[in-house]
């Protein structure tokens, strides 16, 4: 089996001639009562898009045997339902079973020199955010980490600063652009990471240090809140995407102004 963590669309292909492409997913939702958008292929048209799909997902691609599968499964099994059956969402629940998984697949083989943070504690940073309520995304921000509307967001606001900082000072070439950014916004305004670039390097890197873990941090957490969109895992609605697309250009500010400090 090959995994492809990032392609969100479904192809099935009976043989090299016929394949339905589409959003379905393999399930009675999917093909019963969903409002789904599928295209059925034939012929030549069926094997080139096979073809096209394999070809694409080869340089993104992990290879996993039933074996393998199996097992983490096993592991993973009574973890998984505990946290389905929470009455609330809790970032950490997943983070051994997605360290687990991450493991497996071969992610997370980069060592890291930003091992830890420094000065940059998230309440320092909540402290500089109300006293600039005004800066975009400032005010969603504070608001989930005091939990203002009992969303019970303030984890992920802690791991998306950390990742957002770590990232930012591996990559100085993108706090410029990243911080100007800010003014060009409306305050409910969400940083879209429309740099590819910007995302291509994001991912990389949140690949590369799946594995890593701080006192203060946990990557198989953030990856586990965040979408395939930005290297994540989570699937469906929810999660921490617009909570990390607020807080990237608010510490690239804050680099910019020579506040935050990795060691």
């Amino acid at each position: 089996m090959r995994v492809v963590q990032r392609l969100h669309a479904k192809l099935y292909a009976a043989d090299d001639s016929r394949a339905i492409l589409g959003s379905s997913n393999l399930s009675e939702g999917g093909f019963d009562h969903n409002i789904e958008l599928v295209i059925e292929l034939s012929g030549d048209t069926a094997r080139d898009a096979v073809s096209a799909l394999h070809a694409e997902c080869a340089r993104h691609s992990r290879d996993v045997s039933l074996e393998q599968l199996g097992k983490w499964i096993a592991r993973s099994h009574d973890t998984v339902r505990a946290a389905r059956a929470a009455a609330a969402e809790e970032p950490e629940a997943l983070a051994e079973v997605q360290a687990d998984l991450d493991q497996m697949l071969g992610f997370g083989t980069a060592s890291s020199a930003l091992s830890t943070l420094a000065v940059p504690d998230v309440a320092l940073f909540i402290s500089w955010l109300e006293t600039t309520p005004g800066l975009p995304g400032a005010q969603v921000i504070l608001d989930r980490y005091r939990n203002t509307n009992r969303q019970n967001l303030s984890g992920h606001v802690k791991q998306c600063f950390f990742g957002a900082v770590r990232f930012l000072w591996e990559h100085p070439e993108f706090v410029p652009a990243t911080s100007d950014a800010l003014d060009q916004l409306r305050a409910q305004d969400v940083y879209e990471m429309a740099d590819p670039a910007l995302r291509q390097a994001w991912t990389a890197h949140l690949d590369a240090h799946a594995l890593d873990r701080g006192e203060s941090f946990s990557y198989p957490t953030l990856r586990g809140i965040l979408p395939p969109s930005l290297g994540g895992t989570r699937q469906g609605g929810g999660g921490g995407i617009s909570t990390f697309k607020r807080l990237v250009p608010l510490v690239a500010r804050r680099i910019s102004e020579g506040h935050l400090r990795v060691s």
